[in-house]
C-alpha cells in the first residue's frame, strides 16, 4: 500500500530497439544511458498505491534514451492527471545518466530535491524543472538541466519519508542532518552510504519511521 516510487531503467541506443539478454556491451545495465526514477504519491492505502503503479507502468512504457526528461514528466502527468482529483499531486524527479561521460540531465517535478556531493565536499541540489504532477499544473511546463558525475560523486535521491522522519519529540530528522551525514561519509561505496543512512534513521526514529524511507543512491567511481 505504498504510495513511493523508485527505479531504473537501461534505455536502449537509438537505433538498437528494446533491450535483450545478450544484445552489445554498450546496452547491457550499468554501461549504456541509464533513467534514475523516484517519487511520492500524496496519501497512503489503496488510492495511493494504485497511483504509484500507473505512474511507474507510464514511466516505463515512455522512458527511452531519446525522450528529454522534461518530455517524460509531461507525458506521465498526461496520463495520470485524470486520477488526480481532489488536490492530490505526485512528486516526481526523472534523470538520464550517460555513464560513458558522466553525463545526468534530469527534470524534478516538485520532488524532494536530490543531493549531488562533490568528492570534493561541495553539495548541489538538483531541485530545478517544475512544479507536482496536479490538475492544478497541468498546464505548466517543464524544462531539462544537466550536470556531470566525476569519480568520487555520490547522488542521493529520497523521498520526504527521510527528512521527514521524527524523534520522540516530533523533531524532524531534517534537511540539514542528511547533508550533514552524506558530506561525512561521501568516501563509501552506495549500498554502505545506504546502510548508514537507514540505520541512521531507525535510530533517530528509535525504530519507528513512520513513513516509508525510500532512498536511491548512485556512486560514480
Amino acid at each position: 500500500m505504498a504510495g513511493d516510487y523508485y527505479d531504473v531503467l537501461p534505455l536502449a541506443r537509438p537505433g538498437n530497439g528494446a533491450l535483450a539478454e545478450g544484445g552489445s556491451a554498450e546496452d547491457r545495465p550499468g554501461e549504456g544511458p541509464l533513467a534514475l526514477c523516484i517519487g511520492d504519491v500524496a496519501g497512503k492505502g489503496m488510492t495511493a498505491a494504485l497511483l504509484m503503479s500507473s505512474l511507474q507502468a507510464a514511466v516505463r512504457a515512455v522512458a527511452d534514451a531519446t525522450t528529454s526528461p522534461a518530455r517524460v514528466c509531461e507525458q506521465v502527468r498526461r496520463v495520470l492527471t485524470p486520477s488526480l482529483a481532489g488536490g492530490r499531486f505526485v512528486t516526481f524527479f526523472y534523470a538520464v545518466l550517460d555513464p560513458a561521460i558522466g553525463r545526468l540531465a534530469y527534470t524534478n517535478a516538485g520532488h524532494v530535491p536530490p543531493v549531488l556531493v562533490r568528492a570534493d565536499g561541495r553539495v548541489e541540489r538538483l531541485e530545478a524543472g517544475g512544479g507536482a504532477l496536479a490538475r492544478l499544473l497541468a498546464g505548466t511546463p517543464f524544462r531539462d538541466e544537466v550536470t556531470h558525475l566525476v569519480p568520487g560523486d555520490r547522488l542521493v535521491l529520497v523521498t520526504d519519508g527521510v527528512t521527514e522522519a521524527q524523534d520522540g519529540s516530533g523533531e524532524l530528522f531534517g534537511e540539514e542532518r542528511l547533508l550533514e551525514l552524506l558530506r561525512a561519509h561521501r568516501h563509501l561505496a552506495a549500498g554502505a552510504l545506504e546502510e548508514l543512512l537507514v540505520s541512521t534513521l531507525r535510530a533517530y526514529t528509535v525504530g519507528d519511521p513512520g513513513d516509508d524511507l525510500t532512498l536511491l543512491i548512485l556512486a560514480a567511481d
